[in-house]
């Protein structure tokens, strides 16, 4: 029988050894590739075996400028074989003796039926923002705030004074009446906390005194004038605030999800949800409440605020359309309580209601650490270099999200009322731009967690898709002999990144977008 075994040498194919990056090739786009950086080509051998070394007649300088061959057996077969170049040895003139190893995934991988396996990693079809939040246990560093806005409507405040008679000169018992929507015997005038609002209020405290009912005036205290519909700053003085079947309500929508983080715009939509993107909700009195965007509808936070008329008022603000509830009671965060004022009449009694109404609120800001996802596979096993990249920027302490700020008994309303801050304040943390770029590039080479039973991602990005199966599972099944799937599936479950484009191969530079 004639010696028809062929064998290609070639230079510059960039494909590693140890299988970190691969090729999306079918067996005719290989052998393109390896035509394509030929250095020399002979057709005259016997039948060539799939390991080992063999003795070609190829020039000693001609082999030292390959690392890459490829070979058939056309006697037996029409099959070609891709292999490394791993040695070149000088024989004779005449002789150069090449050792190579097969590479099993470019020779065998078109012959692969992906199928269905548990999934650890890969480079996701589909990055809307929130819908992949499994947890990635990557450091995170301290977080900064990108932009801060308050409710303007609870910040400003009016005295509001309770009195229990309804005039000065005849005897006109106030009749009880609905406050939002709570039962009460007084009634409630309102005035500006400006120069005539004072005097206004200052001569009602003096006409009572001097009718001798100065026992009507029964409280007193600061009032969010947000709540006042038709609220004049500047002129309103000794209104009735009039009966309120419910607590004063509004919506506040003026927080949108961030565009970038720190000034850093993403690559990977990850980085917009928790824990590296997140609203934090303060009532500027020590207490504060993490929200992830990713549970309002659209990303879009909306909230809503109650507010009840009574001494030292009634705040709530609960989060709408979050995490499928309308309205969330159960996610919701109180308002700091405003100051009850002092006035002549009564002493003890204003002191007692101050110091009651305004006391300390002891809470325990239970703040979320980044937790870890379930485990899966075997990471002792990614040599492909995710656990090596990784290990660098796993979290290795964990951060409080929201800043410093004190816990327990807090006792504040008065100076954050006179300062008009007793608002709720929204701060949009994420983290530092330092950490975005190092978890986006991350992202880009490396894929989410996805922890899922489904078919790879092989292809679905332009330039690489990034995939690992647990170490239990099998990439697939197809017409090969066992020792090459065994290494096929050994490569997927170490982690592998597929390039659909040699000439692109190792440039993670590239925009590497969804493809349709």
């Amino acid at each position: 029988m004639a010696r028809q075994s062929k064998i290609i040498i070639a230079k510059n194919i960039k494909i590693d050894k140890e299988y970190k990056e691969v090729l999306n090739y079918t067996e005719n786009q290989m052998l393109s590739l390896v035509e394509s950086k030929q250095v020399a080509s002979a057709l005259d051998y016997s039948f060539i075996r799939d390991k080992g070394t063999i003795s070609t007649n190829f020039t000693y300088n001609q082999a030292l400028q390959c690392n890459y061959m490829a070979f058939q057996n056309k006697d037996y077969s029409n099959k070609w074989f891709f292999a490394w170049i791993d040695d070149v040895r000088y024989v004779n003139d005449g002789v150069t003796e090449i050792a190579f190893t097969v590479d099993s995934w470019s020779t065998w991988f078109d012959k692969v039926n992906v199928s269905s396996s548990f999934v650890v990693r890969e480079h996701v079809n589909d990055d809307t923002i929130g819908k992949h939040t499994l947890p990635e246990n990557l450091e995170t560093g301290d977080f900064v705030v990108n932009n801060v806005t308050y409710d303007s409507k609870l910040a400003d405040t009016c005295i509001c004074t309770m009195l229990s008679d309804d005039s000065t000169t005849t005897t006109s018992d106030v009749k009880g009446d609905l406050f939002n929507g709570v039962f009460s015997g007084c009634k409630y005038i309102l005035n500006n906390r400006n120069t005539a609002g004072v005097n206004s209020l200052n001569q009602i405290l003096s006409d009572y005194d001097n009718a001798g009912k100065g026992d009507a005036v029964v409280g007193m205290f600061m009032c969010p004038t947000g709540v006042i519909a038709g609220w004049d700053p500047e002129s309103t003085i000794g209104i009735d605030l009039g009966r309120t079947d419910y607590p004063f309500t509004w919506n506040y929508n003026s927080v949108s999800l961030n565009s970038t983080l720190d000034g850093y715009t993403p690559k990977n939509n990850k980085l917009f949800v928790y824990p590296f993107n997140y609203l934090a909700v303060s009532n500027n009195n020590g207490i504060e409440k993490v929200y992830q965007y990713e549970y309002f509808t659209n990303n879009s936070p909306s909230f809503k605020v109650d507010v009840a008329v009574c001494p030292g008022c009634s705040v709530k603000l609960k989060p709408k359309n979050y995490k499928g509830v309308a309205e969330n009671e159960l996610e919701g965060i109180v308002g700091g309580k405003y100051p009850t004022c002092s006035w002549s009449t009564d002493l003890f009694v204003n002191w007692a209601t101050q110091n009651s109404v305004n006391m300390g609120v002891t809470l325990a800001g239970n703040l979320l650490s980044i937790g870890s996802g379930f485990a899966t596979g075997d990471k002792g096993s990614v040599a492909s270099g995710t656990m090596g990249i990784f290990s660098q920027i796993a979290q290795v302490y964990e951060h409080q999200l929201t800043p410093d700020s004190a816990k327990g008994n807090i006792n504040c309303g008065d100076v954050v009322s006179g300062g008009k801050h007793n608002t709720f304040y929204y701060y949009q943390f994420s983290v530092k731009k330092e950490i975005a770029r190092c978890i986006d590039e991350y992202f880009t080479r490396f894929g989410y967690k996805v922890n899922e039973t489904k078919v790879p991602n092989i292809t679905g990005r332009r330039y690489w898709n990034f995939i690992q199966i647990a170490s239990t599972e099998s990439l697939g099944y197809g017409e090969i002999p066992q020792r090459f799937m065994d290494e096929i599936n050994k490569i997927a479950r170490q982690g592998v990144t597929i390039w659909h484009d040699h000439n692109n191969l190792g440039d993670y530079t590239l925009n590497n977008t969804i493809v349709s």
